[in-house]
């Protein structure tokens, strides 16, 4: 995502239809289900949505295990979506991991919950192509 402008209208979008799916949806489905719905909706504003890539990961060039992105949007964005009752600095990890391990693909990120009341978090993560210290960037609570 080149600039700030496109980075705000990506953060205003995202906030958009995870608020549309949550929505038309409501509280206690399970994770894949609001992962399709959301991949639906993203899809229908526009974007190229990825369910559950797949990367591989390799240690001195040799295979060492995949990863699985909920989403990957335009290629350029990992979504993971949770269901529980707060995201954790664990979810933050785990999000800041698959960045890391998808380097030169993947700069922006977010984990996205949909919680057990219908309350709507994401927490974005940017991170500079010369992987320094990430830094969550966005943090929104919807009850």
């Amino acid at each position: 995502m080149p600039d700030d402008e496109s980075e705000s209208v990506w953060h205003a979008c995202l906030r958009d239809a995870v608020e549309e799916v949550s929505a038309a949806l409501g509280p206690g489905l399970t994770e894949s289900i609001y992962q399709h719905a959301l991949a639906a909706e993203l899809r229908a504003r526009g974007f190229v949505v990825e369910v559950e890539k797949i990367f591989e990961i390799k240690y001195k060039n040799q295979s060492v295990g995949f990863l699985r992105a909920d989403l990957v949007v335009d290629g350029r964005a990992v979504l993971e979506l949770k269901t529980v009752a707060k995201i954790t600095d664990a979810h933050i990890a785990q999000l800041d991991a698959y960045m890391r391990q998808m380097a030169n693909r993947i700069c922006t990120g977010a984990v996205i919950n949909i919680d057990v009341r219908g309350g709507v978090e994401i927490k974005t993560l940017e991170t500079a192509i010369d992987w320094g210290v990430p830094s969550v960037t966005e943090s929104l609570v919807k009850d």
